[in-house]
Order: structure tokens, then sequence, then C-alpha cells
């Protein structure tokens, strides 16, 4: 069954860098569809649908795809994986930024993790730190992880 809708969905956009030939553009989540625009398709290729509402989180991979918490599920999805593929569930973020190698940071609940494809929620040596409240969007050093 479908969550409740408790207020209208708000669309989450992302913007993403340009890249092997792509001309940069953005990812939007919308009526719970996972959206892409860019320059060969303005008004947004569907990528996939049933992301969940009501709000979400994105931010870009680095690489051309996104990484999308809906439904309390971190998702990534690229061009190769339309769909997304579900890394890990439980998540209610409060700010989430790429790391430049593949993998994001996630401010959740109050801790800060680093989420990566080989540990796909965050634990161990990739639990950072607690007591975060951010009040406004994280961002990356730029370092590259």
């Amino acid at each position: 069954p479908q969550p409740k809708r408790l207020k209208p969905e708000v669309p989450q956009w992302v913007v993403i860098r340009q890249s092997e030939g792509m001309q940069g553009g953005i990812f939007c989540i919308t009526r719970g569809n996972l959206r892409h625009a860019n320059y060969h398709f303005k008004d947004g290729q569907l990528y996939s649908r049933d992301w969940g509402v009501p709000a979400c989180a994105l931010c870009p991979d680095g690489a051309g795809g996104v990484f999308a918490v809906t439904s309390g599920r971190l998702r990534h999805a690229s061009y190769a994986d339309l769909e997304g593929q579900v890394w890990s569930e439980d998540w209610s973020p409060d700010a989430m930024v790429e790391d430049g190698s593949g993998g994001v940071f996630i401010i959740s609940r109050g801790n800060l993790r680093h989420v990566t494809e080989s540990n796909k929620i965050g634990e161990r040596a990739n639990f950072w730190s607690k007591d975060w409240s951010p009040d406004c969007n994280m961002v990356s050093d730029g370092s590259g992880g």
C-alpha cells in the first residue's frame, strides 16, 4: 500500500556535473518518478517510477548518477541502472553530499556516516561522529573521499 501523503510533494532537484560527453543537467523526483533532464532531454527523461513520497534527499554521485533517500531507503541510480539499486534502509537524512569517490556522506538522526559501495550501511569505520544538527546544506570539501 502507498503511504498516506501528508502534504503536497515538493520536487527535489539536484544538479549534476558535466561528464564524458554529457552537457550537465539535473535529476528530479516528482510525483514519485525519477527524471533526468539534460541538454538532449530538456523535458526530462523518465528513469524509473515508485521512488516514494513525501520529501526525499538527493545528491549527485559525481559520475553522472544520483543518490536518493526516499521512504527511508538509500538508492543509487545511474544511466546503467535506471531503477536504482537499494543500498540500505532506515535512513532519515538531515543532509547528504557526495564524497567524490562514488560514495556519500549522510547525516541521519544526528549521526554523520560515510556510505560507500563496500559499506552500504555506513557502519564500523564509516560511522564518523554523532550530535550533528545541520542548519543548512552540507558541501563536500573536494578532497575526493
